[in-house]
């Protein structure tokens, strides 16, 4: 196990993302009933969500850029 961080406040910190992207990409953070702050997370957890989430993601090829038109700029002249 990694650092224990508490705190949403550290929890962004460490990540650099807000609280909002934080809960809406499923990091592991756990709620704490009784204490204050209300919510810890470990580090080695996180890294792992962060590093999962980036091998999973899908490359833009040339042949999927040609194909999807993805960053490609569209004019209205």
């Amino acid at each position: 196990m990694g650092e224990t961080l508490y705190g949403w406040k550290a929890i962004q910190a460490y990540l650099g993302i807000s609280k909002a992207t934080i809960r809406k990409r499923g990091y592991p953070v756990m709620a704490r009933e009784w204490d204050s702050p209300r919510v810890c997370a470990d580090t080695e957890m996180l890294d792992e969500h962060t590093a999962r989430r980036f091998r999973e993601a899908i490359p833009y090829t040339p042949k999927r850029i040609a194909k999807e038109g993805v960053g490609q700029c569209q004019t209205n002249r």
